[in-house]
């Protein structure tokens, strides 16, 4: 099953380094999307499937929890999660009432961000595959009437 990621940060290098030293191919990552802020990460969205979001928090045209906000609502088996400067509680806070997969904090290694990256990706695949059984499932059920 190819996988795709979306990377939403206003600051392009840090878009620009995370994708190219993520090694995509080996987690399996056929799709790397990137936006650089709210309005752009939402028309990735409207254009494309998109299973895994990286997002910073402080941004330009809308904020990164705004962002989750409406993720949660507009695609609600993308596997989220921040990646931010910001150590505040409060963000935090938000984040996991949001669902956030994680809160990572930079600047973050590459290797770890990769592990985290294939957390995502097995959540991501185990959410996939319930609803792919939910769905049977219910037609089954749905059949038997």
């Amino acid at each position: 099953m190819s996988q795709s990621i979306l990377i939403v940060d206003d600051e392009w290098i840090v878009v620009q380094n995370i994708r190219d030293n993520i090694h995509w191919e080996q987690l399996g990552l056929s799709r790397v999307y990137t936006a650089l802020n709210l309005v752009q990460a939402q028309q990735v969205f409207r254009d494309h499937p998109v299973d895994i979001m990286i997002c910073d928090i402080e941004m330009p045209e809308g904020n990164g929890i705004e962002l989750m906000a409406w993720v949660k609502e507009h695609s609600p088996g993308t596997v989220r999660m921040f990646l931010t400067c910001h150590e505040d509680f409060a963000y935090a806070k938000q984040a996991v009432k949001l669902g956030a997969f994680d809160y990572l904090l930079k600047p973050i290694p590459y290797e770890e961000l990769e592990f985290v990256i294939s957390q995502a990706l097995e959540h991501s695949k185990k959410s996939h595959y319930q609803e792919q059984v939910l769905g049977i499932l219910h037609v089954k059920i749905i059949g038997k009437r």
